[in-house]
């Protein structure tokens, strides 16, 4: 056998791996919290802002920001996790 029979017979013997690839469960119930902010906002949009309690609406804007930012947060979160064994699957193949 020559050098090119040899890597074609190496080649042939040669398997690719079998790729085990599960779908992930991503559990969350969002219902009772927009329920919660849908009946605030029925109770904000009833109030009259003033000058006396401008700095108090301020304050609850700023709260809601930070729900919007920590559900944001907690989505980045189960993204990363969820990615992971992608991430580090594709980084196997292309090496």
């Amino acid at each position: 056998m020559n050098n090119i029979e040899i890597l074609k017979y190496q080649i042939a013997k040669v398997e690719l791996p079998l790729v085990n690839c599960q779908s992930g469960i991503i559990a969350f119930d969002l219902s009772e919290f927009k329920n919660s902010i849908y009946e605030l906002q029925e109770k904000v949009k009833e109030q009259n802002i003033n000058i006396n309690n401008l700095d108090d609406f301020y304050q609850l804007r700023a709260r809601l920001n930070n729900f919007s930012k920590q559900i944001n947060d907690e989505k980045k979160k189960v993204k990363n996790e969820y990615t992971k064994p992608y991430t580090e699957f594709e980084k196997q193949v292309k090496e």
